[in-house]
C-alpha cells in the first residue's frame, strides 16, 4: 500500500463512520418520518432542516480555519464527541420545542470534519497521488451516505426511531475511539495567537486569489445546478412519470454505484492530464444530459438519465481537487472551509430558486436552469489561468 494512502485510512474510516452515522438519522429519510411521528407539520420540518443548513453555513470556514491553527486529528475526535452528546437528545419527545437547537448544534459539529479531513488528505499526499487520494475522500464519504439510510430504515422498522439515534450514537463515538487510537496528523500544530487578526488576514490572503476565488463560485454553480436533482427529482418523477418510491429510490442508486465506481478513476486521471480541462469537459456532459430531460418520454428514459447526471457530480470532486492543487499549504484548512461554505450556498439557494421556477413556469424548466448553472461553472474557469 501507498505510505500516504497507509496514513489516511483511518482519517477516510472516520469519514465513512460520520455520512453512515448521520445518514442512519439526521441528513437521511429517518429524522423527516421521525418528526412527523411527533405531529410535526411540514413546514415545521422545512424550518429544522434550514436550521441545519445554517449551521453547516455558518461555521465551516470557521472550523477549516481552526484545523490550520491546532492538531487536526483533536479536531476530529472532538467533532464525533460532540454529534454524539447531541444525538441522544432527539429520543426526548418533550424536548421538541428545542429540536431546531439540536439541528443547528449538529450542523455545526458536522462542518468541523469536511474541511479538516480534507485538508489532512491534502497535507499528507504527495503530489502524484493528490487527485487520487481527494477521490476516495468522496467516495468514503457516498458509501456511507448509501448505506445509512438502508440501515437506519431496518433499525426504526424493527426497534423503532429511538433506537436508531443511539446505533448513531454508538457509531460516532467508535469513530472517535478509532482515530484517537490509529490517527496520526502530519505535524503538531500549536495554537496561534493571531487571534481575529490573523484570522482576517488568512481570509483577505484566500479570497485576492482570482484562482482560488473562481473555483469557489464555480463549487457554488455546481452544487446549485445539481440540487435539482437532490431536491426535486423525486417529486418529478413520482408526479410527473407516475413512478413509486422504490424505483425512483432504485434510479438514484444506480446513478450513486456509477460515481462511486468512477470517482476513484478520475481522480486518478486528474493526477495524469490537465484538471481544468477534465472539470470543463464533464460538467459540458452534464449540462448536455439536464437538457435531455426536455425530451423524456418514459420512466426508463428517466432513469436513465438521471442515473447518468448523478454519475456526473464527479465534476464536484475534480473541482476539490483543482482547489487543492492551488491551495497554500498554510492556509489548508480555511480554503477548504470556505469551498465548503460556497458548496452549502449552493445547496441552500438552489432549491429556493428551483421552487419558484416550478411554480411560475412548470418542472420541465428546471432543467435548463441547472444545465445554465453548469455551462456559467465552464466559463467562470475558462476566465483565469488555472494549471493542473
Amino acid at each position: 500500500m501507498d505510505e500516504s494512502l497507509r496514513k489516511l485510512v483511518p482519517v477516510y474510516a472516520l469519514v465513512f463512520l460520520r455520512a453512515l452515522s448521520l445518514s442512519i438519522t439526521v441528513t437521511g429519510p429517518i429524522m423527516p418520518l421521525y418528526v412527523r411521528s411527533l405531529g410535526v407539520s411540514v413546514s415545521q420540518w422545512s424550518f429544522l432542516s434550514t436550521s441545519f443548513a445554517v449551521g453547516l453555513v455558518s461555521f465551516e470556514a470557521f472550523w477549516g480555519s481552526m484545523s490550520d491553527r491546532v492538531n487536526r486529528i483533536r479536531i476530529l475526535i472532538i467533532s464525533m464527541i460532540l454529534m454524539s452528546l447531541v444525538l441522544p437528545l432527539y429520543t426526548f419527545p418533550g424536548l421538541m420545542p428545542y429540536f431546531f437547537i439540536f439541528q443547528f448544534l449538529i450542523g455545526s459539529f458536522f462542518v468541523m470534519v469536511g474541511p479538516t479531513s480534507r485538508a489532512l488528505i491534502a497535507e499528507l499526499s504527495p503530489s502524484d497521488r493528490l487527485g487520487f487520494n481527494m477521490s476516495l475522500w468522496s467516495t468514503c464519504f457516498a458509501i456511507g451516505g448509501i448505506s445509512g439510510p438502508v440501515l437506519g430504515g431496518l433499525i426504526a422498522r424493527n426497534y423503532g426511531y429511538p433506537t436508531a439515534f443511539y446505533a448513531s450514537t454508538v457509531i460516532l463515538l467508535f469513530a472517535a475511539v478509532l482515530m484517537f487510537i490509529t490517527g496520526k496528523d502530519g505535524e503538531s500544530k500549536e495554537s496561534s495567537n493571531g487571534g481575529i487578526s490573523e484570522l482576517a488576514k488568512n481570509f483577505s490572503s484566500i479570497m485576492s486569489d482570482q484562482r482560488i476565488r473562481t473555483t469557489f463560485i464555480t463549487a457554488f454553480l455546481i452544487f446549485f445546478g445539481t440540487s435539482t436533482i437532490r431536491s426535486f427529482i423525486p417529486i418529478y418523477a413520482s408526479e410527473l412519470f407516475r413512478m413509486d418510491e422504490v424505483s425512483i429510490g432504485l434510479m438514484l442508486s444506480i446513478g450513486t454505484g456509477l460515481q462511486l465506481l468512477g470517482t476513484p478513476i478520475i481522480g486518478r486521471l486528474s493526477d495524469q492530464i490537465n484538471t481544468k480541462r477534465l472539470l470543463s469537459m464533464l460538467l459540458a456532459a452534464s449540462g448536455v444530459l439536464f437538457l435531455t430531460y426536455w425530451f423524456a418520454q418514459t420512466p426508463l428514459h428517466l432513469t436513465v438519465i438521471t442515473a447518468l447526471v448523478v454519475m456526473g457530480f464527479i465534476s464536484s470532486s475534480v473541482s476539490l481537487i483543482l482547489l487543492t492543487k492551488m491551495a497554500d499549504r498554510e492556509k489548508l484548512g480555511m480554503t477548504m472551509g470556505l469551498y465548503g461554505s460556497f458548496e452549502d450556498l449552493g445547496l441552500v439557494i438552489g432549491p429556493l430558486i428551483y421552487g419558484f421556477v416550478w411554480d411560475s413556469f412548470g418542472p420541465k424548466y428546471l432543467f435548463p436552469v441547472s444545465a445554465m448553472a453548469l455551462f456559467l461553472a465552464i466559463i467562470s474557469i475558462s476566465q483565469v489561468n488555472i494549471e493542473g
